[in-house]
């Protein structure tokens, strides 16, 4: 039987970053002008495809009208409702049963995330 592969991402919007189907898994929140997007992408994706387990992820694309209202000058990524985020740069969640667990920003902190991951 052939199985098709599932896709592992999807864009979704800030209010339902703590809402997702699945238990566990990682939202990265982007800045349309972060230069490391890209970079972000790729591994999130060889991630997906190379890890063995690996956890399910999302994009939120901040810069998206109907994201606006989470941009602010300082972040708040310890939240327990989702409309209490604050984002100022990219940042990559971690959520385990609707709560954040763990939080990067900035892309030295992202990279080396990914870059764990990806090993």
């Amino acid at each position: 039987e052939n199985v098709e592969a599932t896709i592992q991402y999807e864009k979704i919007l800030a209010g339902n970053i703590l809402s997702q189907k699945s238990d566990e898994y990682y939202v990265l929140v982007y800045f349309e002008d972060d230069r490391y997007i890209d970079l972000y992408k790729s591994y999130l994706s060889y991630y997906s495809t190379s890890v063995e387990n690996s956890l399910p992820y999302y994009y939120v694309d901040i810069d998206d009208v109907f994201n606006k209202s989470f941009i602010s000058e300082k972040s708040n990524l310890s939240v327990t409702k989702a409309n209490d985020f604050k984002f100022s740069q990219t940042a990559l969640l971690r959520v385990k049963d609707s709560k954040v667990i763990s939080t990067y920003e900035g892309n030295e902190q992202i990279s080396g995330k990914l870059g764990r991951m990806t090993k």
